[in-house]
């Protein structure tokens, strides 16, 4: 007895039946005293969980996030957070929700931006939703945090994480050779007094780990004996990390500058600083929570 069987697929165009984005699986089967055939009609499901994965501070559903949601992902730095966006699953109506995953310790999630109450893994979301990602610990390497969003079938979508935090604050001033490594410091003077001059000024260099470019950035300059004459930082708004994982900005000394530091706003806690007085050294130890801790003075 010979058994066959016929498989055909029939797109949307080819049949009014179809909604757009379904697919007819006709199955039909030929023996020798009889047929039979059976449909069915399959409706692809997307699901789609999103992130600012080009640091720009918005998170677009299509390009220019999604496609570099995994090779580039999400960055959020130790003890802060960034949101996430977990879209309804679509066709509509299709699921009302879906299982949230990661495999590590170095972040958590909050249902909001400064609230306690947490997502754990493996919790099944209410979508749509807004989450918020917070760095707990220092990434190994970039990209190593990822996580899933899973709907009831199978269909899945994956977002990778970088949680980075402030390496380092250094400075050079700008009578030295900047190309000089040795010239790069956190405890030299620089001199005091509004002057336009060279010992006056000094380059400020923030790394962060691990390396990664087109990261935010903040600096600032933070306390300093009279805040009318303790010196300017600029630029002061936010900017973007190079391929080495470092920015810069140059300080300019006031009349007064001691106990002047400058601090990186992007950590939590007590600000990650440097001191830049010609009175007062301090070496600041930088852990992964973003605390400094004097370990030296001069």
């Amino acid at each position: 007895m010979n058994h066959r069987y016929k498989i055909k697929l029939k797109a949307p165009e080819d049949d009014p039946w179809l909604d757009t984005d379904t697919v007819m699986v006709t199955l039909t089967y030929v023996g020798d005293n009889a047929t039979g055939e059976d449909k069915v009609k399959l409706v692809p499901v997307k699901v789609d969980l999103d992130v600012d994965a080009d640091y720009d501070g918005t998170i677009s559903v299509d390009s220019p996030d999604d496609p570099i949601e995994v090779s580039d992902g999400g960055v959020v730095y130790v003890g802060k957070r960034k949101p996430i966006k977990l879209r309804e699953v679509e066709p509509a109506g299709t699921a009302s929700s879906a299982i949230l995953t990661w495999t590590t310790s170095k972040i958590k999630v909050f249902t909001t931006d400064s609230g306690t109450a947490e997502v754990s893994s493996g919790d099944d979301v209410t979508l749509p939703a807004t989450l918020w990602v917070q760095g707990e610990s220092v990434s190994a390497s970039p990209q190593d945090v990822t996580m899933t969003l899973e709907a009831s079938g199978g269909a899945a979508d994956e977002i990778a994480f970088t949680v980075v935090e402030v390496d380092k604050i250094e400075y050079c001033r700008l009578d030295k050779d900047q190309s000089v490594a040795g010239n790069w410091v956190t405890d030299e003077n620089i001199a005091a007094g509004a002057k336009n001059t060279d010992v006056h000024k000094a380059r400020v260099r923030i790394t962060i780990k691990p390396v990664l470019a087109n990261v935010s950035v903040t600096a600032a300059r933070n306390g300093g004996n009279g805040d009318a004459v303790a010196g300017t930082l600029s630029p002061t708004s936010s900017q973007l990390t190079d391929s080495s994982g470092q920015v810069y900005c140059t300080y300019k000394s006031g009349d007064k500058i001691e106990d002047l530091t400058i601090k990186v706003t992007e950590c939590a806690g007590s600000t990650v600083s440097i001191d830049l007085g010609s009175i007062l050294h301090q070496l600041w130890d930088i852990g992964n929570d973003c605390v400094g801790t004097a370990v030296a003075s001069a």
